[in-house]
């Protein structure tokens, strides 16, 4: 069994400017199966498509051209239209972040992008039957930082209707919380249980009350340790861990619990066939080129490329 999903992550990160139209633009022609991102939540309770819940000063400049210098320009304390006088078009190469990327091409001018906007992207592309995987960016350890994972879910799920994506959309969250609550509200919507392992971030170590904040109560220790098996107890579509937390073996267990694995961030062309062999259904990739070189090489079938009209720059 080789995966068969290529998730655009944050549209095409390691080529062009994340999380921006022309960012997802550039994931369409690199023919991905999913355009994978990111959703905050504004001061006047629309969805902005950015990772980080303030402003990232890796990636952002001010309406000057200057660098965003401050840490605490939280997002949901910013209208849109504030928000949109940002520039995250290209990256600071002085940044740790920023020399991460030497691959990605800057597209000045590109703008903190609300969904109606990826949607009208979409439909000039031709691309209105594209998966979108959603990622509600909500941390239960700071909930001033958006609204409550109830609110949040009723929000989104109005607005993805509203736009006529509700079925081809996905939605994932390290939150479990978000989960159930999309799942209480709109059961046909596919839900994605994210979770990491690794020592600077572990959403499945628990505290001192013995749990763990981010997955409301479905503790793997409750379920015998098996995390597969806690996702699908919570109702889970499909479980999304960090790479490196898998072997072929908690693969093959997910598969046994009914469970689909969508994997991230795969960027080596060496994991992406070793995963693949192991039976994984899908990577999200900053370079999902590299993605799709390697699947092909392993033989498995994917979809065409998308080809729109270019934008200057990427």
């Amino acid at each position: 069994m080789y995966c068969t999903a290529i998730h655009g992550h944050r549209g095409a990160r390691g080529h062009a400017p994340e999380n921006t139209l022309a960012g997802f633009e550039t994931a369409l022609r690199f023919g991905v199966t999913a355009l994978e991102l990111d959703i905050n939540v504004s001061s006047d309770h629309r969805f902005v498509i950015h990772h980080d819940p303030q402003l990232n000063p890796a990636i952002t400049r001010n309406p000057n051209g200057t660098w965003v210098t401050r840490f605490d320009e939280r997002l949901y304390g910013m209208s849109v239209m504030e928000l949109q006088q940002f520039d995250v078009g290209c990256l600071d190469a002085r940044t740790l972040y920023g020399r991460g990327f030497p691959h990605q091409r800057p597209v000045h001018e590109q703008r903190i992008p609300t969904l109606p906007q990826l949607a009208e992207v979409l439909r000039r592309l031709g691309a209105d039957q594209m998966l979108l995987n959603i990622e509600v960016k909500i941390d239960p350890r700071n909930p001033d930082w958006s609204p409550p994972p109830s609110k949040f879910a009723t929000l989104l799920l109005k607005e993805v209707d509203e736009i006529g994506w509700l079925n081809k959309t996905w939605v994932q969250s390290f939150d479990w919380h978000v989960l159930q609550a999309v799942q209480d509200q709109e059961p046909m919507v596919p839900t994605g249980y994210l979770t990491s392992e690794q020592p600077d971030f572990n959403t499945v170590a628990v505290n001192d009350l013995n749990t763990s904040p981010w997955l409301a109560g479905f503790d793997p220790m409750n379920f015998n340790g098996d995390l597969a098996l806690a996702v699908q107890q919570a109702g889970g579509r499909y479980w999304g861990p960090n790479y490196l937390d898998l072997t072929e073996p908690r693969i093959q267990r997910a598969h046994r619990a009914g469970l689909e694995v969508h994997t991230w961030t795969v960027n080596e062309p060496t994991d992406i066939a070793r995963l693949s062999r192991w039976g994984v259904n899908g990577v999200t990739s900053d370079y999902p080129d590299r993605a799709r070189f390697e699947l092909a090489r392993l033989g498995v079938a994917l979809p065409s490329p998308i080809v729109g009209e270019l934008f200057s720059g990427a």
